[in-house]
């Protein structure tokens, strides 16, 4: 007599997605950038990289990948970087989920923008010193172009400057008139 046994395996299968937020310190609605880059890697050998442009509000899906752990990463290079602020990337960034048979692994990833600050220092030097009267006016206009400060040279320190603390980065010009 002669048994035969056949064992049949197939593949368990899941689902992965990836939900995008992205926040700003200035409430000033950045978004996302369409060409950041998210590597998706499984410990089974799986990998595919996509760009933010193929998310669907804010969304991205894969269906019936093989079930295992696996990990999304958000590259934090020059593609998600938006000019004038500081890039913080959060959430399940980098961390490994399992995908199980017939259900979602949900990777939550935030991206909070930070506007980035800094500082101008103006300086009033005449020839000879001393010469500038105190009610001279230095006008400090923003990079958009329509905000300004103005600064009368009485609030100079003795030394002849005067520092603008806590500017959004930019490019300003300053204006004087008597």
């Amino acid at each position: 007599a002669e048994v035969t046994i056949n064992n049949n395996y197939s593949q368990d299968f899941g689902n992965l997605e990836i939900v995008k937020t992205t926040n700003s310190s200035d409430n000033s609605n950045q978004a996302t950038p369409g060409t950041t880059k998210f590597t998706i890697t499984s410990d089974g050998g799986y990998s595919k990289t996509v760009t933010y442009s193929e998310f669907t509000n804010g969304k991205y899906k894969l269906e019936k990948i093989p079930t295992g752990n696996y990990t999304v990463v958000e590259t934090n290079d020059e593609d998600a970087q938006i000019a004038g602020y500081t890039l913080a990337v959060t959430g399940d960034n980098n961390k490994a989920k399992a995908v199980a048979k017939d259900a979602t692994a949900n990777f939550d990833i935030t991206n909070t923008y930070s506007k980035d600050f800094g500082r101008l220092k103006l300086t009033k030097a005449t020839s000879p010193a001393g010469l500038t009267p105190a009610n001279t006016v230095f006008t400090l206009t923003y990079p958009d172009g329509t905000t300004t400060k103005d600064v009368k040279y009485s609030e100079f320190a003795a030394d002849g400057t005067y520092t603008f603390d806590n500017l959004p980065t930019g490019r300003y010009t300053v204006t004087e008139s008597v």
